[in-house]
């Protein structure tokens, strides 16, 4: 149980990285006229790091998702 405790500890950075992350990619997403549920569909789906802020542009000229 202690490693976890040190494990969680040290990992909790990176989480709160992630979250900051998903708060832009979300509020890109809505500045561009997307609604909620794409933001989180991507979120699920996409999973490639800085793709998913590429993937913004891709939509808004009209590219299609899948």
């Amino acid at each position: 149980m202690n490693e976890l405790k040190q494990a969680f500890k040290i990992s909790l950075p990176i989480c709160f990285g992630y979250i900051f992350l998903g708060i832009a990619f979300a509020l890109l997403m809505s500045q561009e006229g997307f609604p909620a549920w794409v933001s989180i569909f991507s979120s699920v789906f996409v999973y490639a790091g800085s793709m998913q802020f590429a993937l913004v542009s891709f939509m808004s000229a009209g590219m299609n998702f899948l």
